[in-house]
């Protein structure tokens, strides 16, 4: 009978201990979530499984580093300040985070390798996440690839409904590749419905910059995304090809429905002339996969001394990075100003209010732009209502070229400096000026806004 009762108070006690480790501290389940109450609390879940949440706001004074973290943070909408950090918050996030806000105060940088404010990998999920910082980053990195990253240096799955507030500097004094996004360095996962907001501003030195996602894999997409951010580098190193663009620098992969409306600008002042090019697009500096139903409303302006110049309202360069891509844009607008100019007279300005080069396909969109500097023989300017300069086949038997573009149902506004949908193709015998395009019944040449604005494809 003793035994019976002092087992009964034993499995009592046992559930009182439980209740009160559960409501005071929680088990780290969703039914028990455990409490994040201090710093301490937070450095705790490195490794773990736990679903955790906080009670409060935190700041943190020291270096905080969770090295793995597989299971799930519930933000409640605080705010996590950090003043002191070195290259993360989260090495490996292979849970998710949620609901929170995390400030960064400004500081200064060292970089020797990638860095990230919140994850170097996500293979987790990212949801209602803003950031917030400032720093002056001073790339030194031996390493091929340098990123530095708002969110992740490599998102593998899903980042979503976040958001990204910062004032960046950032310079590099060498030719190895360096970047800045202000979401992720390469993408192979989602970016769904994100935004680098008004009032960033992000310059740089000898760095690629873009708004969202520096180099976006062929499996991968960025959809539902803006950037409001005014991007600006600035080069004089020798071999450096400066790269802008609203959305990603170099897209493999898919991006739908997002808009830049933020103003690009890009400059080489190299003193020596060599092989490279200024390059920046509205949504993405290089394609070669598909932007579908995209806008560019910022404004674009490049300048080079010795270096060619490919820019574009959506794109600047698009070509196939392998023999079985098939680059389109598609159901896209660019509304903006292009300002484009070069010094030396040996080099090109290839600029379009949509492409600055392009071969592939070109379907349902138009364009509403304006040139400060025009279409010129003379000076090299090849400025085209749709496109710079394009690809073409000649045949030896019919001699005649075929453009290497698809074009459907485009409407262009033409301009006092600027007539021709195309301003040059190049082939394997030359190259010749395009002052028409025979043979496309739905490529419209509009002398007036309302021509397009009532069009079916206008949006």
């Amino acid at each position: 009978m003793w035994a019976n009762c002092i087992a009964v108070a034993i499995v009592a006690i046992v559930g009182l201990l439980t209740m009160f480790v559960s409501n005071v501290y929680g088990l780290g389940t969703f039914q028990s979530p455990k409490k994040v109450f201090t710093v301490a609390n937070l450095k705790s879940l490195s490794n773990k499984h736990s679903v955790a949440e906080l009670q409060n706001d935190l700041i943190i004074d020291d270096v905080c580093c969770l090295e793995n973290f597989y299971g799930t943070i519930l933000g409640n909408n605080y705010t996590i300040t950090i003043t002191k950090y070195e290259n993360y918050l989260i090495k490996n996030l292979q849970g998710k985070i949620q609901d929170v806000k995390i400030i960064f105060k400004h500081a200064e940088y060292q970089i020797d390798n990638s860095f990230s404010f919140l994850t170097l990998e996500n293979n987790g999920t990212i949801e209602n996440v803003d950031i917030e910082a400032s720093g002056n980053f001073d790339i030194n990195s031996t390493n091929q690839d340098t990123f530095v990253c708002g969110f992740a240096v490599k998102n593998n799955n899903y980042i979503h409904n976040c958001s990204f507030l910062g004032e960046i500097n950032l310079s590099s004094q060498n030719t190895l590749n360096s970047y800045f996004a202000g979401f992720a360095g390469e993408n192979y996962g989602t970016i769904s419905s994100c935004e680098t907001k008004q009032n960033s501003i992000f310059s740089s030195n000898n760095v690629d910059v873009c708004g969202i996602a520096n180099i976006n894999y062929g499996s991968a997409n960025i959809s539902s995304s803006n950037n409001f951010a005014n991007i600006e580098q600035i080069s004089q190193i020798e071999s450096w090809s400066p790269n802008v663009a609203g959305i990603s620098n170099s897209n493999l992969g898919k991006i739908e429905n997002c808009i830049n409306s933020g103003n690009l600008k890009a400059t080489s002042s190299t003193e020596t002339a060599f092989d490279g090019a200024v390059l920046i697009g509205g949504i993405s500096s290089t394609n070669s996969g598909e932007i579908y139903h995209s806008k560019n409303t910022g404004n674009l302006t490049a300048t080079s001394e010795n270096i060619n110049i490919f820019a574009g309202g959506i794109a600047g360069y698009v070509n196939q990075s392998s023999p079985t891509d098939n680059p389109t844009i598609n159901e896209c607008a660019s509304t903006s100003t292009l300002n484009l100019s070069k010094t030396a007279s040996t080099k090109f300005v290839y600029g379009g209010a949509i492409a600055g080069y392009m071969i592939g396909n070109i379907r349902n969109s138009y364009a509403i732009c304006e040139f400060e500097n025009g279409y010129d023989k003379d000076t090299n300017c090849m400025i085209g209502l749709m496109i710079g300069s394009t690809s073409l086949q000649y045949n030896y038997f019919t001699q005649q070229y075929t453009l290497m573009l698809n074009i459907e149902n485009i409407y262009c506004l033409k301009t006092e400096n600027a007539n021709f949908p195309v301003a040059i193709g190049y082939s394997n015998i030359g190259y010749i000026y395009i002052e028409n395009i025979d043979g496309v019944e739905t490529l419209y040449l509009c002398e007036d806004t309302n021509d397009i604005t009532t069009s079916s494809i206008y949006w």
